[in-house]
C-alpha cells in the first residue's frame, strides 16, 4: 500500500476567503436591497442570489427558469426586459430598465433591472445583472407627480401661480400658471436679483401650500374630484361642497350628487361634465344646489380633466357659493327695472301735464296774438301785449321743466344737421335788441372771420343756450351793455361763444352753485328778478350733450362772462333742396284743418283766413281721412290727439289712399312737446311738426316748407 500526501493549506485558505467574500456580498446585497442574477445561454440555467429570491418571495429551494418567470411577468414587462437586453447587446454597456412583476405570493411590485451581456465569437454566452425592488420609490414618485399635477390644476382653476428660487444658483422656477399670468412662453427664463431670503426646500413647499390654502379659503372655494372609473366623488372634509352636511362622509357616488342639484339645472351640469370628459376643455356653469337646511343655493362650478393619474382619469372640480352675487345682481336688475318704470311714468306724467297745460295755453296765446293783430285802441293793444308776454313766460317755465325732466331721464337727444352758427348768434342778438334798447343798454355781436359758414350741430339747442345766457345778461344788467363773441378753433373744430355783461355779477361763494338746478343767486323774498332757476342747469347739460363745457367768470358788482364751447365740425353747404323756403307761403292755400278744440279752430281761422287761405275744418281723424279722399287740398293741419281716430293713425290711412290724396303734406299739431315726438309723427307719415301753443311765424314757415315742393 502506498499513498500520496499533498499540502492543500493554501487551497483551503482560498476557499475560506472566497466564502467570506460571498457572505460579505450577500450581506451587502441584503442591506442595499439589490439582488444579483446570471443566465448561461448554453445550459439555459438561471441563478439568483438570496436577495433576488427575497424580492421574488421564493425560498432557497426554488430553482428559477426562464419559463417559470415568463408565467409571472406581464407581457409589457417581458417586452421591456427584451428591449433592455437588445440595447445592452447593441451598446456593450450595462442597461437599466423598470417594469412590474408578480411575486410568488401574487403581489405586484416594481423592479429596477440592470443587465450586462457577455459575448464569445459573436454569440451571447452569459447575461449578468442586478434586481432591486423600487415599489416604494415608484409610489412616492407617482404620489409626488400627482400632487404636483393637482396643484397645477388647482392653480389653473383658482388663477394662483407658484414659484421657487434656488438659493445656491439664484435660479427661479415658475409654474405654468405664473407663466400664464405673465404671458410668458416656455422659452422664457425668469430671473430676480432682488430675492435674498433663504428658503429651504421644505419651507418653500410649505409656503406654496400655505399660499394655495389662503387663496382657496379667501375665494371660499370647494375642491373635489370625480373618479371616472369608479364614479366616486371625493372632497376635502374641511371644505365640503355646498350640499354636504356635517354628518356625510367625504365620499359619494357621482350620480347621487345629481340629487342635490335643482331638477331644472341637472341637464346643464351633466352637459358640462360631458364636455369636460369628451373635449378635455375646462368649463364653467352655474347651478342651484340644495343645502343641508333644504334651501337652494346658487353655485358656480368649474371643472377640468385631470391627467395627473397615469392609470385612471379624474375630473377635478372647484365650486363656489355665489348666492349673494346672484341675489345682488337680481336686486340690481329689479332696481334698474323699477327706475326705468319710474322714469317712464315720470316722462308720461310730464307729457300729460304738458298736454293739459299747453292745450288751454294755446287758446290763450293764440287769441292774444289774434287780438294783437286786430285794429284796437293802443291801451287795449298794450294790455294784450302784456298778457301775451306773461303767457309766453309761463310757457318758457313749462319748457324748462320738460327739458330738465328729459335731461334727467336721458331721453333728450340732439337733432344734428348743417346750420349757420353766425346766423344763430345774429338772430339771438336781434331777438333781444329791442329789450336792451328799452333799458338803454348796448347789445353787440362779434363773429370772427375764422368761423366757417356751415357747421354740423343742433341749431335749436345752440340757440336755446345762447338765448338763456343773453336773456340773463339783459335781465341782470341795468347799465352798460352786453357783448356776444363767437370764435372758432379750426384744429379742434370747436366753437367758443362768450356772453359778457356789465351787470350785477355773482358773489364768489355762489359761482360754483350757479349751474345747479333751481339755484338762484338771489333767492330772497325781496329779489328784483324772477326765474325758475332751471335755465343755467339746462344750459350746462345741453352744452355737455353737444360735446362742450360751460364756465363763468364773475365778480359781484362788476358783471359776468359766460364761456361755452360746442363741437362744431365744418359742414359743406346743404343742397338747394335743403335751403330754407320763404317764411310765408307764396300763394293762397286750400288747407284741411283736423282739430277738435274750438278755440284752436277759431285761432287758426283768424290767423290764416286773413292771409287769403281757404280752410275746411273737421273735428276727428276719421272725417279727416274721408275729406282728404273726397276733396283736393294743398296741405293738412292735423292735431295729434283727437276722438275716434287720432292724428298719426289718420295720417297713415291718408298715405294708404295713394295718388295725389296720399301725397298731401300733413303738418302735425300737438300740445306734446317731448323729444322724440317729431320723429314718431314723421314715422307715421306726417311731413312736419308744430308744437302748441302755435307760434304764428312757425306756422307760416311750416306751411311754406310743406308747399315749397309744389
Amino acid at each position: 500500500m502506498f499513498g500520496l500526501v499533498q499540502d492543500v493549506s493554501e487551497d483551503q485558505h482560498a476557499k475560506i476567503e472566497l466564502e467570506r467574500h460571498r457572505i460579505l456580498l450577500e450581506e451587502m446585497s441584503s442591506i442595499s436591497g439589490v439582488g444579483a442574477w446570471e443566465y448561461e445561454t448554453a445550459t439555459n440555467r438561471l441563478r439568483w442570489s438570496k436577495q433576488t429570491r427575497r424580492i421574488h418571495e421564493v425560498d432557497d429551494t426554488f430553482e428559477p427558469t426562464p419559463e417559470s418567470l415568463r408565467a409571472r411577468f406581464p407581457q409589457r414587462s417581458l417586452e421591456i426586459q427584451e428591449a433592455s437586453v437588445q440595447r445592452a447587446t447593441r451598446t456593450g454597456l450595462p442597461t437599466a430598465s423598470e417594469y412590474d412583476i408578480l411575486t410568488a405570493k401574487g403581489r405586484s411590485i416594481r423592479v429596477r433591472n440592470v443587465v450586462r451581456v457577455e459575448h464569445s465569437e459573436g454569440q451571447i454566452t452569459r447575461l449578468v445583472g442586478t434586481t432591486q425592488d423600487i415599489t416604494r420609490q415608484h409610489e412616492l414618485e407617482r404620489s409626488l407627480g400627482r400632487a404636483q399635477k393637482l396643484l397645477e390644476d388647482i392653480s389653473l382653476l383658482t388663477g394662483v401661480g407658484g414659484w421657487e428660487v434656488s438659493i445656491p444658483s439664484g435660479e427661479i422656477t415658475w409654474t405654468n400658471q405664473v407663466r400664464r399670468i405673465f404671458e410668458a412662453d416656455d422659452a422664457f427664463i425668469p430671473t430676480n436679483e432682488a430675492i435674498a431670503k433663504l428658503l429651504t426646500a421644505e419651507a418653500e413647499m410649505a409656503l406654496l401650500h400655505t399660499r394655495l390654502k389662503v387663496a382657496v379659503d379667501a375665494a371660499d372655494l370647494r375642491v373635489w374630484e370625480i373618479d371616472l372609473e369608479t364614479g366616486v366623488m371625493q372632497w376635502d372634509p374641511h371644505a365640503p361642497p355646498t350640499f354636504v352636511g356635517p354628518e356625510m362622509e367625504p365620499l359619494l357616488r357621482a350620480s347621487s350628487s345629481l340629487d342635490f342639484i335643482h331638477p331644472d339645472d341637472r341637464d346643464a351640469f351633466s352637459q358640462l361634465t360631458g364636455t369636460v370628459v369628451l373635449s378635455d376643455v375646462p368649463s364653467v356653469c352655474r347651478v342651484r344646489a340644495r343645502a343641508p337646511d333644504g334651501s337652494f343655493r346658487h353655485v358656480e362650478i368649474r371643472m377640468c380633466l385631470s391627467s395627473l393619474y397615469a392609470d385612471k382619469r379624474k375630473i377635478l372640480g372647484v365650486s363656489r357659493d355665489v348666492t349673494r352675487d346672484v341675489m345682488l345682481n337680481e336686486e340690481l336688475v329689479r332696481k334698474k327695472r323699477e327706475a326705468e318704470q319710474a322714469s317712464l311714468a315720470k316722462s308720461q306724467f310730464v307729457a300729460r301735464m304738458s298736454h293739459e297745460i299747453r292745450t288751454p295755453m294755446s287758446g290763450v296765446i293764440g287769441m292774444l296774438e289774434v287780438l294783437q293783430r286786430a285794429e284796437i285802441d293802443p291801451a287795449n293793444h298794450a294790455h294784450a301785449t302784456t298778457a301775451l308776454k306773461s303767457a309766453r313766460d309761463l310757457m318758457s317755465v313749462l319748457d324748462d321743466i320738460i327739458d330738465a325732466s328729459q335731461l334727467e331721464s336721458r331721453h333728450l337727444s340732439l337733432e344734428i344737421a348743417p346750420f349757420r352758427l353766425s346766423a344763430v348768434v345774429n338772430d339771438v342778438a336781434s331777438l333781444f335788441d329791442s329789450l336792451a334798447r328799452n333799458k338803454s343798454l348796448t347789445l353787440a355781436a362779434s363773429v370772427e372771420a375764422s368761423v366757417p359758414e356751415w357747421v354740423m350741430g343742433d341749431a335749436r339747442r345752440v340757440r336755446q343756450v345762447l338765448t338763456n345766457l343773453v336773456g340773463n345778461a339783459v335781465k341782470f344788467t341795468d347799465a352798460g351793455g352786453i357783448e356776444i363773441t363767437l370764435r372758432y378753433d379750426a384744429n379742434q373744430q370747436v366753437a367758443l361763444l362768450v356772453v359778457r355783461d356789465t351787470g350785477i355779477g355773482i358773489a364768489e361763494e355762489k359761482v360754483d352753485k350757479i349751474f345747479d338746478q333751481f339755484f338762484q343767486a338771489d333767492s330772497s323774498t325781496t329779489r328784483r328778478h324772477s326765474g325758475s332757476g332751471l335755465g343755467l342747469a339746462i344750459s350746462k347739460q345741453l352744452v355737455g350733450l353737444m360735446g362742450g363745457t360751460i364756465q363763468v367768470h364773475s365778480k359781484l358788482g362788476a358783471g359776468s362772462a359766460f364761456h361755452f364751447t360746442i363741437a362744431a365740425p365744418v359742414s359743406a353747404s346743404p343742397s338747394a333742396g335743403n335751403v330754407e323756403p320763404p317764411a310765408t307761403p307764396d300763394k293762397h292755400l286750400r288747407i284741411l284743418v283736423a282739430e277738435d278744440n274750438r278755440a284752436m279752430q277759431e285761432i287758426l281761422r283768424a290767423l290764416l283766413e286773413a292771409g287769403g287761405h281757404q280752410l275746411t275744418f273737421v273735428s276727428n281723424g276719421r272725417d279727416a281721412v274721408a275729406m282728404a279722399a273726397s276733396r283736393t287740398f294743398d296741405v293738412i293741419l292735423m292735431d295729434v290727439m283727437m276722438p275716434m281716430v287720432d292724428g298719426p293713425t289718420a295720417a297713415q290711412r291718408i298715405r294708404e289712399l295713394g295718388g295725389r290724396a296720399g301725397g298731401i303734406p300733413i303738418i302735425a299739431m300737438t300740445a306734446n312737446a317731448l323729444v322724440g315726438d317729431r320723429d314718431r309723427y314723421i314715422a307715421a307719415g306726417m311731413t312736419d311738426y308744430l308744437s302748441k301753443p302755435i307760434d304764428v311765424a312757425a306756422l307760416f314757415a311750416a306751411l311754406a316748407r310743406a308747399t315749397a315742393v309744389d
